[in-house]
């Protein structure tokens, strides 16, 4: 037999005796170097040491309590409101609207004043823990105000069904490369508001931006492999379009003047898609102008062929407009949103049929026409539904109930959905700068599922002075575009480094897009300059590799 006893920070533990250690609850007091010595007739020998770091992530302040979530009603409306989020450590504290990094300094707090309806939306703060980000601690939820209701059940006891799981494909095309089409503007705000509003339905979101026909109907590969029997579809597409002999044609960004019917990607092809998985719900948004484009720019004369879609009682189409009638975009730059997605987040959050939901959204635009547009000239969407019981988009994810029995093609697809969405490790680089006592961290965010977030950490003493940065990227036999996101970089605050040294930490913030078209590994090549005590460094082509990102890493499994 042996004796065990642990060790923390050279000292040893009262409660430390046997072969294994517990720490529970895990508290930030943990962290330290632990080992354990174990003794025995035949002598004394000491385990590995193992360094733990414990870190907690940022806590909700307000009079000593813990509040999950806040909603502002309409009384609220042209008064002040503060949300607070302070960190349970030294940090600073980004807000997002809607999963985007809202405009202005890291604070604890961000205020909204007054309030006006462009701000519904989610809310939520982030905290920098140093150089890496802690996971988001909590939301607030600002709603439209709702007409008062008839005093029957209450929302959490209606029920409407069950489903296996909520999947959500959302393409938003709004950079069009030919120069006759109108470059939109909101396509991309809508797209994410609405992965924010489905993600927090349960929805497993796929978000996908500026696409080409290619690579749309290569998402739409994707988007069909996560798709299985008892599966709530949704499918919403933000961009241009147009309606031809009853069909709906979606847009891609490499579309020429004219709209080719071959160039575009039929509506109907993608609910045929749906329909083949046996979903239990198909839902299709469709945001778009339904007018006819101009048949004489068509080349060719291929048939027009319909697809053959299943006479199912489980699909609903929306349409931002009526047929042969177009959808606007807002003329208000503070508009985050496109007309229909703008009273479309007022209202899915309901807990109502999703045809109650529709003619909802119907009437509340109907009521926002200007008095200077005339009636037959506003926008007005329809819905068409054969759904053949209440269904509603807040019904229980139910997988292991019994209901649907267990199958690996669903434990596939939920796997390809992990994998298309596991955000890179942060990466510590190295350089000649170390002597200089300057640190760079590399840390990734999806801001879409084919764009991914690079934020370069920098941190660095007094000394330092005029830091500056350039990130490149590219792999086997390619080059991929990276931008540097304007008017970003800020001072994240100082902590002291070796007793008395202040340690700046800006962040500087690039973008990867159009990931659906990377194959194979990234190398990201970072060049530093700065000045240290007077003296001009020029440290470049630091190199450091990942894996491909975000949904670039399914092109390894299956080809659209």
């Amino acid at each position: 037999r042996s004796s065990d006893l642990w060790f923390k920070n050279g000292q040893e533990m009262l409660n430390g005796q046997g072969m294994q250690l517990l720490l529970n609850p895990i508290q930030p007091s943990n962290s330290g170097e632990y080992f354990c010595k174990v003794t025995n007739s035949a002598g004394t020998t000491l385990s590995n040491r193992a360094i733990i770091q414990v870190v907690h992530a940022p806590s909700l302040s307000g009079s000593g309590s813990q509040l999950d979530f806040v909603k502002i009603s309409d009384r609220h409306l042209g008064r002040s409101v503060t949300m607070r989020c302070t960190a349970s450590v030294a940090s600073s504290v980004l807000w997002f609207k809607c999963e985007v990094m809202l405009q202005n300094p890291p604070s604890s707090e961000y205020t909204l004043s007054p309030v006006q309806p462009k701000d519904y939306g989610t809310y939520a703060c982030k905290s920098i823990d140093g150089i890496r980000v802690m996971p988001q601690p909590f939301s607030v939820d600002v709603v439209p105000p709702l007409p008062p209701e008839p005093a029957i059940s209450p929302p959490e006891q209606i029920k409407f069904g069950k489903c296996r799981g909520k999947v959500a494909l959302l393409v938003g095309n709004q950079r069009y490369q030919a120069a006759e089409l109108t470059r939109l503007r909101q396509p991309h705000n809508d797209v994410a508001s609405l992965a924010g509003k489905l993600t927090s339905l349960g929805f497993q979101c796929v978000t996908l931006i500026d696409a080409s026909k290619n690579e749309m109907e290569q998402s739409f590969t994707f988007f069909q492999r996560l798709l299985v029997r008892g599966v709530y579809a949704l499918f919403y597409f933000a961009g241009h379009g147009f309606e031809e002999n009853g069909e709906n044609y979606l847009v891609p960004v490499d579309a020429h003047e004219g709209f080719s019917l071959h160039e575009c990607v039929k509506a109907q092809s993608v609910l045929k898609m749906m329909q083949d998985r046996d979903t239990t719900l198909n839902f299709l948004i469709l945001d778009m102008c339904r007018k006819p484009r101009d048949e004489s720019t068509e080349v060719g004369g291929e048939p027009r062929m319909r697809e053959s879609l299943q006479n199912n009682a489980n699909t609903i189409i929306s349409y931002a407009c009526n047929p042969q009638y177009e959808a606007y975009e807002s003329k208000r730059l503070a508009e985050d949103n496109g007309i229909f997605m703008t009273y479309f987040l007022q209202h899915v959050g309901e807990i109502k049929r999703i045809e109650e939901i529709l003619m909802d959204v119907n009437t509340a635009i109907n009521s926002a026409r200007p008095e200077t547009i005339p009636e037959e000239k506003w926008q007005k969407p329809s819905y068409v539904s054969s759904l053949a019981r209440p269904v509603s988009l807040h019904d229980e994810v139910m997988p292991d109930d019994g209901t649907f029995e267990p199958d690996s093609e669903f434990s596939s697809s939920m796997h390809y959905w992990t994998l298309a969405h596991t955000i890179p490790e942060p990466i510590d680089v190295e350089g000649d700068f170390l002597k200089d006592q300057v640190k760079v961290l590399l840390t990734f965010n999806a801001e879409f599922s084919n764009v991914l977030l690079i934020h370069v950490n920098v941190s660095y003493p007094s000394s330092v002075k005029d830091l500056g940065m350039s990130l490149t990227a590219y792999g086997p036999g390619q080059k991929y575009i990276v931008t540097d996101v304007k008017n970003q970089a800020s001072s994240y605050g100082s902590r002291a480094v070796s007793g008395s040294q202040s340690l700046n930490r800006p962040l500087f913030l690039f973008k990867m897009e159009k990931l659906q078209r990377v194959r194979g590994v990234v190398t990201f090549a970072l060049c530093l300059s700065y000045n240290a005590s007077g003296v001009q460094r020029q440290i470049g082509m630091i190199e450091k590799t990942i894996e491909p990102p975000l949904i670039a890493k399914l092109y390894k499994y299956f080809k659209g």
